[in-house]
């Protein structure tokens, strides 16, 4: 009988453990590193948050631009995007995905408040308390809430999307303005390779990850078709800032050093299920 307890309790403790874990590992907060978030409130923002140096950069997307929404529901006015994520149930992850894709930018979580509440500078540190609805977790948002206390109003930076905007101009100011030190400081070679017979799918990928500093020093095909993201590379390289950020981004799994021939220190194989994600009702 003691045995039986026994397991029973350490069985417990390790599932409590793991969910801890992942609970705690929603968001990696780290310090020399950047962190996006999309924010739902009467427009549509992207927060970012420079940990670093303590600086916050605010891109705002005026109401009435059309993005194109993931899973092939085509073009809707960006203020829409939400509520039809919650119409499919497909939730917020709806909105932060479809806008990823139209900015081109990774983001790592969302935040909806109340439509009627307009985000200004000087109210960052109520953001947190405002929120509705969000993908983050509670350490999450006790990390965003201490970082908005901790930026000045004079280290915050405002930039706002002018509608028309052609896709080189959005890739112009990502490009500018979202550039990842800590990762353009590894400037490790990466090649996205496109393991399906769906064309464009590593152009897409490769755009994520340039946008921020990323390397990318080839585009193309992979020699079999893949159903999930594979991320290979040296095992050295497992455990850098880079690799952690592209296996957020495409939920891949580790593949293994065999890169067949290419010349990078990681290769991203996307398969099937990220062209399901941007086209698949």
């Amino acid at each position: 009988m003691k045995k039986i307890f026994f397991l029973l309790a350490l069985l417990l403790l390790l599932f409590l453990g793991f969910k801890f874990y992942s609970w705690w590992r929603r968001v990696a907060w780290d310090k020399e590193g950047r962190i996006n978030f999309v924010i739902q409130t009467k427009s549509v923002l992207v927060l970012s948050l420079i940990l670093s140096e303590d600086k916050l950069l605010i891109l705002s997307i005026p109401n009435g631009i059309d993005v194109e929404a993931i899973h092939g529901y085509g073009p809707y006015r960006i203020e829409s995007v939400f509520k039809l994520g919650e119409l499919e149930k497909r939730g917020g992850e709806f909105l932060q995905d479809s806008i990823q894709e139209f900015l081109g930018l990774p983001l790592d979580g969302y935040l909806v408040t109340d439509n009627d509440w307009e985000f200004k500078v000087e109210d960052k540190k109520k953001l947190v308390g405002k929120r509705q609805q969000t993908n983050l977790n509670h350490w999450d948002l006790v990390q965003l809430w201490w970082q908005m206390k901790k930026i000045s109003d004079s280290k915050v930076t405002m930039i706002e999307l002018e509608p028309g905007s052609t896709s080189w101009e959005i890739d112009e100011i990502i490009g500018q303005f979202f550039q990842d030190k800590k990762l353009t400081s590894e400037d490790l070679a990466i090649a996205v390779l496109n393991a399906t017979e769906r064309s464009g799918l590593a152009y897409r990928g490769a755009k994520l990850i340039s946008n921020i500093g990323g390397r990318v020093v080839e585009v193309g095909g992979w020699e079999e078709n893949k159903g999930n993201c594979e991320l290979r590379g040296k095992k050295k390289y497992l455990k850098s800032y880079t690799a952690q950020k592209i296996k957020k981004i495409f939920d891949c799994q580790w593949g293994g050093e065999d890169l067949a021939d290419h010349r990078a220190d990681l290769v991203v194989i996307l398969g099937e299920a990220y062209w399901r994600k941007l086209n698949e009702k």
